[in-house]
């Protein structure tokens, strides 16, 4: 006999944070460079991690 499974089955609607839409036109416009700062030797750095 085949098992029915009554259980709730979430959706994106239920979930209360929704993902935003991108404002950008292109993946070739995302800026993926950071830049950080070393506690101890307080120095920085630039670039993609």
């Amino acid at each position: 006999m085949p098992y029915i499974d009554n259980n709730i089955k979430l959706d994106f609607k239920d979930v209360l944070i929704r993902p935003k839409r991108s404002t950008l036109k292109s993946r070739a416009d995302v800026d993926l460079t950071r830049q950080f700062l070393f506690r101890n030797s307080k120095k920085t750095y630039e670039g993609i991690p």
